[in-house]
């Protein structure tokens, strides 16, 4: 059966094709021939078989299909990026801001036109609607370059959020006082760039489940070190920058060994696993524009913001063990006699919960199906059952937790939220599979 993923993918691309693409009878009619025969392409090289074998794709294939779908991805999609121009100032006159709350002044790092990016890492629990921006990383992608400078920034960094109580008045708490749309004005500030783009907003349960999409079997273990402030010198600004650096390295990895078709239905399920405004067509013509632009380490960069004159330590989590930096911290953590729930308990007190919610949802099912939606539906929207390591265990939750919800929303005359929910079973189950087969080929 072909991919979901790689249906809803082409059908996007083939729409936006025929928009751009319908000035005259004759391009309608190569338009055509060329969609017919990508189509038939895929349909062919699909990555995945429905018999017991699973996937049967073989490196060959991929190359005959990277060739055969060029057509939608470099050819014919030409989607318009619209990027943010540099700040305006005197001729001869360099452009400078003054940060009143750290006493530096930093020059502006603007050398292009650019697409700014927030990934914001929420500290949520698992069910719980508060949001705190925990983690605040900013990706100032200059496509026509191929470079990318993320900008870090701690999250007990002053923000006015109009708290009278000033020790509140911080970037973390800023999101859920002020709104998101207010929260990435400030921050785009701070960084010293003119505004936000688009944003990715992503918690606990997201993360670990991207974490081993990227091949770290012990997902959980990796977030921690990835948290983790008091085992570094320098703590939070050392943390911020070991996340920003991490996210830079996975980019820098995965834009040079996936092929087009591996890359597009990873960034699709991946911007289907969080919650994002940025178009799909777009984050796949961002990848293209950095693998044209041979993407390397020269090309990214890391700056804290704002500046406090701390030098960080260059340390590559992305390349090196993480079990081993675990160990470390958890064993640091047990000698001061701290509480300290290591991977596997937060899996099981995790599943112990859902399994709960789920159950005390399940009495509602047949005549109270607004209760179910608002018993489960924070936990769908967090993909909690993502922290349950135990594979088994978490796909029978996740698909007992959605199709729970699912029906809840069908009774309420929800159809599409019922539909999306269903699908995302599907994307998420193919995800998974085609991230075990790129893993196989990259460590090959």
């Amino acid at each position: 059966a072909i991919l979901l993923l790689t249906i809803t993918l082409s059908v996007s691309l083939i729409v936006v094709a025929a928009i751009l693409y319908s000035d005259g009878a004759a391009q309608e009619e190569t338009l055509t021939k060329k969609t017919q025969k990508a189509e038939k392409t895929i349909e062919t090289l699909s990555p995945f078989s429905s018999g017991v074998d699973g996937i049967v794709l073989i490196d060959q294939e991929f190359s005959q299909a990277n060739n055969s779908i060029d057509f939608y991805l470099k050819d014919t999609f030409h989607y318009d990026l619209k990027l943010s121009d540099p700040p305006k100032s005197k001729q001869n006159e360099t452009a400078f801001e003054i940060n009143s709350q750290s006493g530096k002044i930093y020059k502006k790092s603007f050398d292009g036109k650019r697409i700014n990016l927030a990934i914001i890492g929420i500290d949520s629990r698992i069910g719980e609607r508060h949001r705190r921006a925990d983690a605040n990383h900013i990706l100032s992608i200059l496509p026509d370059k191929g470079k990318i400078e993320i900008f870090t920034i701690p999250r007990d960094s002053y923000l006015d959020c109009g708290f009278e109580d000033s020790t509140l008045n911080k970037v973390s708490n800023a999101l859920g006082k002020l709104g998101r749309r207010k929260f990435l004005q400030e921050i785009a500030l701070i960084a010293g760039l003119d505004r936000i783009h688009h944003h990715i907003e992503i918690g606990f349960s997201q993360t670990i489940g991207l974490l081993e999409l990227f091949g770290y079997s012990e997902s959980g273990k990796a977030l921690q070190v990835l948290r983790s402030r008091k085992s570094f010198r320098g703590g939070d600004q050392q943390r911020c920058f070991n996340q920003a650096n991490f996210i830079g390295k996975i980019i820098l990895k995965y834009v040079n060994s996936l092929d087009e078709i591996s890359a597009g239905i990873m960034i699709a399920g991946g911007l289907a696993m969080v919650q994002s405004n940025i178009p799909l067509e777009k984050a796949l013509r961002i990848y293209l524009s950095l693998k044209e632009n041979n993407f390397s380490d020269s090309l990214l960069s890391v700056k804290i913001r704002p500046q406090r004159g701390f030098r960080p330590q260059n340390i590559d989590l992305a390349n090196q063990h993480m079990d081993s930096i675990y160990n470390i911290i958890e064993m640091k953590a047990r000698q001061k006699n701290k509480s300290y729930n290591t991977a596997g308990m937060v899996s099981d007190i995790v599943a112990a919960k859902l399994q709960g919610s789920i159950m005390a949802a399940s009495l509602d099912s047949a005549r109270r199906p607004s209760r179910v939606i608002s018993k489960l539906k924070t936990f769908f929207a967090q993909k909690a059952w993502l922290q349950v390591k135990d594979k088994v265990t978490r796909a029978d939750i996740r698909n007992e937790l959605c199709w729970l919800l699912a029906g809840a929303y069908r009774k309420n005359g929800k159809e599409e939220e019922s539909i999306s929910i269903i699908e995302y079973i599907s994307t998420e189950e193919k995800l998974f599979d085609l991230s075990d087969y790129n893993q196989i080929n990259l460590t090959n």
